[in-house]
């Protein structure tokens, strides 16, 4: 009867823990977690994780052009041909304590659409939990 206990308890836990794919979209998920947001990053300097972060993710896109982080970032930002300004469309990195997980929401705006990714950050280290199209939250 004791197992039973713990195992009900273990799972009741894990039912409950932080889980990405609960999210349909963006949307619901910032709704909930407004109040969670520890920092935000608008650029233009990005640490190497990341500047990382951004280079994984626009890399998986059949349609980006970004070669190198460099040129990952200068996308991210909107950054016109000429400029050094952050452009209208630029992304930004959302920081989230979520249930003693640090989540990073690394999301831009191309065509005003909504794209990017969710990393649980840990030990420096970066690992992706979900990618962001067109504001509609897929999981791995």
């Amino acid at each position: 009867m004791k197992m039973f206990s713990v195992l009900f308890f273990f799972i009741s836990f894990q039912a409950l823990a932080f889980d990405i794919c609960q999210f349909p979209d963006t949307y619901e998920f910032s709704d909930k977690y407004e109040k969670s947001i520890t920092l935000k990053n608008e650029g233009p300097t990005f640490v190497a994780l990341e500047r990382k972060m951004i280079y994984d993710f626009l890399k998986k896109d059949a349609w980006n052009e970004a070669k190198d982080e460099n040129q990952a970032v200068r996308i991210f930002l909107d950054y016109s041909d000429n400029g050094n300004e952050p452009g209208y469309n630029a992304g930004e990195i959302v920081y989230y304590k979520i249930e003693n997980k640090m989540i990073a929401k690394v999301h831009f705006f191309p065509g005003d659409n909504e794209y990017g990714a969710f990393y649980e950050i840990q030990g420096g280290k970066a690992k992706e939990l979900a990618s962001i199209g067109d504001g509609e939250i897929n999981c791995l």
